[in-house]
């Protein structure tokens, strides 16, 4: 199990979040301009922690910040269970985003670091 604190910081309390993944590494990340690069590159990985959220292996991987403007999200391999996968680095990062209620478009408010996961 990896537990992963999401900290938004407290002008992004209750705001929506979305933990994703990757097993392609973080370099050169994907362009969220104006507000950055998120850390991961495309995977099929990061497309089922997109398509996928809140299911195994990703807990809590999308939701709203606490007042703090924190939330805590695992990722949980059981032992064994994904033998092939041995020696395989995965790693995860997350944006905190809002809908603008005029237009409907998701502005992406915060971007975090990835943290990497080495399987086992």
């Amino acid at each position: 199990v990896q537990n992963l604190t999401l900290n938004g910081g407290l002008e992004n309390e209750g705001k929506n979040y979305w933990l994703l993944g990757t097993s392609a590494g973080t370099t050169p990340g994907i362009p969220v301009n104006p507000f950055g690069t998120l850390n991961l590159n495309f995977s099929n990985y990061l497309l089922f922690t997109l398509n996928n959220p809140n299911t195994a292996p990703l807990g809590n991987s999308f939701g709203v910040l606490d007042g703090d403007g924190k939330a805590a999200s695992t990722v949980t391999i059981p032992a064994g269970a994904f033998t092939a996968l041995a020696g395989v680095t995965v790693d995860h990062a997350c944006f905190v985003f809002s809908i603008d209620p005029m237009t409907g478009l998701l502005n992406i408010d915060k971007l975090s670091d990835a943290q990497s996961l080495t399987l086992q």
